[in-house]
C-alpha cells in the first residue's frame, strides 16, 4: 500500500513539474510593430528623418503578412503622420523566400515616382523589415520589379532610390550636356 501511495505521489509531482517548464512563445511577430509614416510635423527631419513611427499592438499573434500589410495601408491614426503612399493601395499578393519577402502591389504603385516614390519604399522597408523571418523586401507592380540600382531587394540600408551622383562623372556630364543641347535646340 505504502510503494502505491510513493508511485502516486511521484507521478503526480512529476505532472506538476511539467507544468513548470518554460512556455513556447505563441507569436511569430514582433508585438507591438512600428508602422512607418512621412512626420507632418517635422518634414525636414527629426529623429527618424522625414519618417515617424505609430506602434501598433497587431493582437492576433497568428496575424498573417497580408493582414498587416492591410492594417499598414489602412494609414496612420495621428493627424501628426501621413501614407506616402496613394490612397487605395492594396496588395495583391505576398511571398516569402529565403527571408525575402516579396510584396505585389497594383497599378497605383508603378505610378509612384520621385521623393514620393523614395518615402513610400523606406516606409514599407522599416515596416517589414521588424517581421523576424524577413531579412529583405522586394516590392513588385504590374511593370516589374522595383528595385534601385545597385540591390534586386530592399534593406535597412539599401531602400532609397538612388540618383545620378554613383554615375561616374564623365556618363553624369555627358548626360547633362546632352540634356543642355536639346534645350538650346528647342530655344
Amino acid at each position: 500500500m505504502r510503494n502505491r501511495a510513493g508511485v502516486i505521489l511521484t507521478a503526480l509531482l512529476l505532472a506538476l513539474l511539467c507544468g513548470c517548464a518554460p512556455a513556447r512563445p505563441a507569436a511569430v511577430y514582433q508585438n507591438p510593430i512600428d508602422f512607418y509614416y512621412c512626420d507632418l510635423e517635422d518634414p525636414h527631419g527629426g529623429a527618424l528623418g522625414a519618417l515617424a513611427k505609430q506602434t501598433v499592438d497587431l493582437v492576433d499573434p497568428e496575424i498573417t503578412v497580408e493582414e498587416i500589410l492591410t492594417r499598414y495601408l489602412a494609414g496612420p491614426d495621428d493627424p501628426a503622420l501621413a501614407a506616402p503612399f496613394p490612397d487605395g493601395l492594396t496588395c495583391e499578393s505576398v511571398t516569402i523566400l529565403d527571408g525575402v519577402l516579396c510584396v505585389r502591389f497594383g497599378e497605383a504603385y508603378a505610378e509612384l515616382s520621385g521623393i514620393r516614390l523614395s518615402l513610400t519604399n523606406a516606409c514599407l522597408t522599416k515596416t517589414l523589415l521588424q517581421i523576424p523571418f524577413v531579412e529583405s523586401v522586394q516590392i513588385e507592380t504590374d511593370g516589374g520589379m522595383l528595385t534601385t540600382q545597385t540591390a534586386t531587394a530592399f534593406t535597412e540600408d539599401s531602400f532609397l532610390l538612388n540618383d545620378a551622383s554613383d554615375t561616374p562623372l564623365s556618363e553624369a556630364a555627358a548626360a547633362e550636356a546632352s540634356a543642355g543641347e536639346a534645350e538650346t535646340e528647342k530655344g
